[in-house]
């Protein structure tokens, strides 16, 4: 019996912060739990709030219907807690946002109604591959949303270039060849500069470290002065993830503005055991699942490093991590969990007295 539910992604989105949440959507498509649906059609008044607006390139939108009901929501990655799309909030019924803390939401002038719509993602993301075929639909110009060639070009180039996951998942049998990688961009905007020296002072205590045997690299355009001793050259994807599975222990900081970086997916995914900072985004979920408290806990560089190089000292407790994020990861973090758990909110709340809204065709465009 065909499924009765069905998910339309309008591709307003880059395929860095959109390609994760697409590819948990194919495979529950795949199994028939969904139909998920590629439009390059957008409802008019979408179109009059995101035509042009750069959060846009971050927040892949849906509209989901099953029978006469029709939800629409979205995933915000920006990097900034306190940051809320406000003609889009206005627009949507459930605003998932991925760098989710409450106090900074609670900062921001939101009614009630917006405050209830906007809700944890439940985990991290990082870029995977997609089928080109699947998301031929995403790859033309659309002017009523500004979506135009170069767009289209850098699109098409992230299809390419993009592993999938079972790419990824695949390089956890990598053999080990160094304790650690630590290979981190370097920004160059002022409002960077603790971002930045943080991962300097990491890096060069792990590069002079006499019982760690580091690979430390900065990239970016924020190489400059202090930073270029540790110059490297930028990597395709399959090799920098080649190089971080062939490490003994993942290290992990933050991302820009305290966001969650995209390689706290990747090192869990890859099934390494972490020693990183801790995780301010969704304290109440992400930090009280297995072992994350333990491996997620040091905002000093040199704590950080003292728990490296302890880590590497224990053989043992380092494959029970490995082992331990990864069944994290395949069960909880995953894109098809993940996505399960978003359509499970959708449809849950959909089904028990969320309006319908009028038949979407009549507004595209």
């Amino acid at each position: 019996m065909p499924t009765t539910r069905a998910v339309v992604h309008y591709g307003l989105c880059g395929l860095a912060y959109s390609s994760y949440v697409l590819q948990g959507l194919e495979e529950l498509a795949d199994e028939g739990e969904i139909e998920l649906i590629i439009k390059r059609s957008v409802p008019a008044d979408l179109q009059a709030v995101t035509a042009g607006h750069p959060h846009m390139q971050m927040t892949p939108l849906f509209e989901a219907t099953e029978g006469s009901t029709r939800v629409r929501f979205c995933v915000d990655n920006h990097d900034k807690a306190d940051f809320i799309h406000p003609g889009l909030i206005a627009n949507i019924d459930h605003y998932f946002k991925l760098n989710h803390d409450p106090e900074q939401l609670d900062q921001l002038d939101l009614t009630v109604a917006e405050r209830a719509k906007i809700k944890p993602f439940r985990g991290p993301i990082s870029p995977v591959g997609l089928s080109p075929i699947r998301h031929r639909p995403a790859l033309k110009v659309v002017p009523a949303v500004a979506w135009g060639a170069r767009d289209i070009v850098r699109r098409y180039r992230q299809l390419r270039k993009l592993l999938p996951l079972t790419d990824i998942t695949a390089l956890r049998s990598e053999a080990k060849s160094h304790d650690v990688n630590f290979v981190n961009r370097i920004y160059r905007e002022p409002h960077h500069k603790p971002i930045n020296d943080f991962r300097y002072e990491v890096g060069h205590r792990l590069a002079t470290h006499p019982d760690i045997n580091a690979k430390v690299g900065f990239i970016g355009p924020g190489v400059t002065g202090k930073f270029e001793r540790y110059a490297v050259e930028e990597t395709a994807p399959r090799d920098h993830l080649q190089q971080l599975a062939a490490s003994r222990v993942g290290i992990y900081v933050w991302g820009t503005h305290r966001c969650l970086s995209f390689k706290l997916c990747e090192l869990l995914a890859l099934g390494l055991p972490v020693v990183g900072q801790t995780i301010p985004q969704d304290r109440n979920n992400l930090a009280t699942l297995p072992n994350l408290s333990e491996q997620f806990a040091f905002d000093d560089p040199q704590e950080l490093v003292d728990a490296v190089a302890k880590a590497l000292t224990d053989e043992a407790r380092l494959v029970e991590l490995a082992r331990s994020n990864i069944e994290l990861f395949d069960h909880t973090l995953a894109p098809r969990p993940s996505a399960r758990r978003i359509i499970n909110t959708v449809f849950g709340e959909a089904s028990s007295g969320s309006l319908p809204r009028p038949n979407s065709e009549e507004h595209h465009s």
